[in-house]
């Protein structure tokens, strides 16, 4: 008889510790506040419930990054798994545990940093580890950080049902998003007409001729300076010789023959179109003259890069 005594007041005592557990939760979100007196009911040897439990200093004076870093991440899950259904609820519990609030507690488990996520089994009931194993299990950081989804995974292992936690949407992902689709379609409106524009891929493919017969890959091939001095401490624009190059050099050749085809077209196709005679003539003087220049600048290039070269035009 003293033993049925005994064991119906064990079972009244784990009943009402577990009603103060799940009055506590639903107090603070699912989440456990607990002091060195609520860890001890928590740890209870005679526990039918699991526990994970949150060991931290939040206290000002510790200046733990981590720990703040850590402890929205636990309150997260704490209040996901408050909203699972009550019969698995209350078999498993989320608890915070603060240095402040339980120093001697910190003492016992010989605790010198923090923060420390700590599971503890069931040690009663059919959820209690089969070897008889009671020990708390530790979750270490240093190799997985703290990510929300990554912990609720790994703590999932150990509640009776896995914890229904939801990334919650990236709206900073998604407002990018949206930008980006209305400045495409934007951009696209205003931007695609010249793209499919045949003028635009005529200038492109006649700027990219005229570049390619400049030199272009012979300067990329060899990696020969834009420019360099010359003895007379100025700055030497054209390379003599024809086995060297410099970057500019690419340019002005490649403008002096868009000018030279310019003229070209103009004396070809603009001035014959000229209604008024004088226009015409004009015209052609004008342009003539131009491409004479022309010329004569590109015979004195032609002379720089080949010095024994007798002829000139102008120049």
């Amino acid at each position: 008889m003293p033993w049925a005594v005994l064991g119906n007041s064990r079972v009244c005592r784990d009943a009402d510790a577990k009603s103060k557990l799940i009055a506590l939760a639903a107090a603070n979100n699912g989440v456990v506040k607990l002091d060195d007196e609520s860890y001890n009911l928590l740890a209870s040897p005679d526990r039918d419930w699991s526990s994970v439990i949150q060991l931290t200093a939040l206290g000002g004076a510790f200046k733990c990054p981590p720990c703040k870093e850590l402890d929205p991440i636990f309150r997260t899950l704490g209040k996901a798994w408050s909203k699972v259904n009550s019969a698995e609820r209350d078999q498993h519990f989320f608890a915070t545990l603060d240095f402040e609030d339980g120093k001697e507690t910190f003492r016992k488990l010989g605790l010198a940093s923090a923060p420390m996520v700590r599971v503890m089994p069931p040690a009663q009931g059919p959820r209690s580890p089969a070897n008889g194993n009671f020990d708390s299990i530790v979750f270490d950081f240093g190799n997985t950080g703290f990510d929300t989804a990554l912990l609720a995974e790994q703590l999932s292992r150990h509640t009776p049902v896995p914890i229904p936690y939801r990334a919650p949407p990236n709206y900073a992902l998604i407002a990018t998003s949206a930008g980006s689709l209305i400045a495409s379609a934007v951009v696209a409106r205003f931007i695609l007409p010249i793209l499919l524009s045949r003028w635009t891929w005529a200038i492109f493919s006649i700027g990219t001729s005229l570049v390619m017969v400049g030199g272009y890959m012979f300067v990329r091939i060899r990696g020969m300076p834009y420019v360099a001095g010359d003895p007379n401490g100025g700055v030497q624009l054209i390379s003599p010789g024809f086995q060297s190059q410099y970057g500019i050099e690419v340019q002005i050749i490649a403008f002096i023959y868009g000018l030279l085809s310019l003229s070209f077209v103009v004396l070809t196709l603009l001035v014959p179109r000229q209604t008024s005679a004088a226009r015409q003539r004009y015209g052609v003087y004008v342009w003539t003259g131009i491409s004479l220049a022309l010329f004569s600048v590109l015979l004195s290039v032609f002379r720089i890069k080949n010095p024994g070269y007798p002829f000139r035009l102008l120049l």
